[in-house]
């Protein structure tokens, strides 16, 4: 009988070995001292709460292990663990948490994930920060400049949107930076891509792969942009003029480049200005302009000023020889025009100069003048002569 007491008081304490260590240190039900024990679960652990006390360092302290496979502190299972990294030193610096990832023979891989106790800060990956301190901030390592490339994200890809069908020649929708600049990027350069702005549900603006844009509303532009390279329309406020110019501005050969404008109320019915070098053509098409202003058409004005040199006030003058009328005649059934004004066929053929032609037309008239005048006296003198005649007749 005795037997069976002793042997089921051992079976008892067999079955209550795991609730104490392994070691010889007692932890049971032990809330107020830390016991220097160490507990092996091969199983299902549950607790209401959870505390470590392992303290923190410069280098970092592991706080909570995660394992491959069987757990060893030194071998090559472990895989993340949880650690408080930094020593402190007041104003709430040191025991940030830092998630970390390890390699297959144990050794450090990375910092996933790492939270400063101090001010917050969420960093991914020491890429990608997340701060709330000041302001909603979301920031990203300055490692890494460039614009898009083909088939990666790197070194310029900061926030990928979509990845479409990633190739040799095409990358996702991103957003990123290079030097001194800031970058969106579509897979493609192609009109049917593009940014499209939406104000509520409608659509107010899009610019597409290929650098054209289309706007619902106004535009102002108040300054004036001399960084660009290659032939372009520039439109802007220079030197206090709103001004449209073309112009190129390849380095060592900057220059102004022709400029169209057109308009009207159907694909046949337009009008169209061409500014060249040359001149300025007024519904002309492409021709280029043969002086300053050429008009295919009619030009209707209240006033037009000419100024010119030259004006036919020498005729007047005192050794000016005036042709005698037998010559004009002379000339006049010879040539069928008057000396000094072009003829039919060279108008129509090469145009006139209007105000060339007003000073010929002037200095025939101040010629007729001249003649008219000496007519005047000559009818003067008869009509003396024919008055003394008839008073001798008397």
């Amino acid at each position: 009988m005795k037997i069976k007491y002793l042997y089921f008081a051992w079976l008892l304490c067999s079955i209550s070995l795991p609730v104490f260590s392994q070691d010889s240190a007692y932890i049971f039900n032990q809330g107020n001292a830390a016991q220097n024990a160490q507990a092996w679960i091969n199983g299902k652990f549950t607790s209401s709460y959870l505390q470590t006390f392992r303290g923190t360092s410069a280098a970092g302290t592991r706080h909570h292990d995660f394992f491959g496979g069987t757990a060893t502190s030194a071998g090559g299972n472990l895989r993340w663990s949880f650690n408080l990294t930094g020593t402190e030193s007041g104003s709430n610096k040191g025991s940030d948490f830092k998630l970390v990832n390890y390699a297959d023979n144990g050794t450090v891989l990375s910092t996933p994930l790492s939270i400063d106790r101090a001010s917050g800060v969420v960093s991914i990956n020491n890429n990608l920060l997340l701060n709330h301190q000041t302001a909603n901030i979301i920031s990203f390592n300055a490692v890494g400049l460039g614009a898009p490339t083909f088939n990666t994200h790197s070194p310029g890809s900061k926030i990928n949107l979509f990845d479409s069908n990633l190739s040799a020649t095409s990358a996702g929708y991103d957003i990123g930076i290079q030097t001194l600049h800031m970058w969106f990027g579509i897979p493609s350069a192609e009109s049917a891509r593009g940014f499209i702005y939406y104000a509520g549900e409608t659509q107010v603006g899009r610019i597409d792969g290929l650098g054209s844009s289309e706007w619902k509303g106004q535009g102002r532009f108040k300054g004036w942009y001399t960084s660009g390279t290659g032939p372009a329309t520039e439109i802007g406020y220079y030197n206090d003029r709103a001004t449209i110019i073309g112009y190129d501005r390849t380095p060592a050969t900057a220059s102004y480049v022709p400029l169209y404008l057109a308009g009207g109320t159907s694909a046949s019915a337009f009008k169209t200005v061409f500014i060249t070098n040359t001149g300025v053509g007024i519904n002309s098409g492409a021709a280029i302009p043969q002086s300053e202003l050429s008009v295919n058409g009619t030009i209707t004005a209240k006033r037009i000023r000419v100024t010119q040199t030259g004006w036919p006030d020498y005729v007047f003058a005192k050794d000016y020889v005036l042709p005698g009328l037998d010559k004009v005649e002379e000339f006049i059934k010879k040539n069928q025009h008057l000396e000094g004004i072009p003829a039919a066929a060279i108008v129509e053929k090469e145009g006139m100069d209007v105000g060339e032609m007003n000073k010929k037309l002037l200095e025939k008239v101040e010629e007729l003048t001249l003649y008219l005048i000496e007519q005047n006296k000559k009818i003067k003198e008869l009509e003396a002569w024919k008055k003394q005649q008839e008073q001798s007749q008397k």
